[in-house]
């Protein structure tokens, strides 16, 4: 979904976010975007294994830029894109999504 700027604000039930130069970036609270347990959750992983969460505006254009492009919900934890709107979108063997959605699935088993 865009905001009235043309932003990408979040998809139907969940947060969007990219991953551009081993940098998590997904768009602010201050968007009027879904609170997600799983958001949260990541956000919280991240700064423990010290990965840069960045949380800001984002463009359609920056989509197609980033390093590889993903959503988080409950039910599907950490799903990657490999499209937009029809348009094939990067998906690059990134080690630190790959730590990440290992490291998210641990924490899920335990609680």
């Amino acid at each position: 979904m865009l905001d009235d700027q043309g932003y990408i604000t979040e998809a139907t039930t969940s947060n969007i976010w990219i991953l551009k130069k081993n940098t998590l970036i997904t768009t602010p609270l201050t968007s009027n975007i879904l609170p997600g347990v799983t958001r949260k959750k990541l956000i919280e992983l991240a700064k423990t294994l010290n990965i840069q969460v960045c949380e800001e505006k984002f463009k359609e254009s920056d989509v197609y830029k980033a390093d590889n492009v993903f959503i988080t919900n409950s039910s599907a934890i950490i799903l990657e894109a490999n499209k937009l709107n029809g348009k094939k979108l990067k998906v690059s063997n990134n080690k630190i999504l790959k730590n990440i959605k290992s490291e998210m699935l641990k924490v899920i088993n335990h609680e």
